[in-house]
């Protein structure tokens, strides 16, 4: 989570402000070498994410030194995500990018 302070603050989840970014990247992509690309690019990033997560869930296997063993639960709290989050994230990460790069290739063919 993440606090926006533009005109009023605004607490909101670090993803909303990192998606507008990856999103002009597969356009880019999309727009240079074509939609099978970003595709591709889509596929990656998926797994990177899908990687991250496994390691973050093997990170909490380990012990944690006796000095921070009161601050586990909390960190559990934090960084242990839910299955079905999990699952709805992987499924509009897809679905909406895929759906980007399929539209913006759409658009390219008609324009160009």
């Amino acid at each position: 989570m993440v606090i926006l302070d533009i005109v009023i603050p605004v607490i909101i989840a670090g993803g909303t402000v990192i998606f507008p970014f990856t999103a002009q990247l597969i356009d880019m992509i999309n727009e240079i070498y074509g939609r099978r690309r970003a595709y591709q690019a889509i596929i990656l990033a998926f797994l990177a994410n899908v990687m991250v997560s496994i390691f973050i869930f093997m990170d909490s296997l380990i012990p944690m030194i006796p000095e921070l063993k009161d601050y586990e639960p909390i960190w559990r709290f934090f960084f242990l995500q839910t299955p079905r989050v999990v699952l709805a994230s992987y499924t509009a990460f897809i679905i909406c990018d895929t759906v980007d790069a399929t539209v913006f290739g759409e658009i390219k063919k008609t324009i160009i």
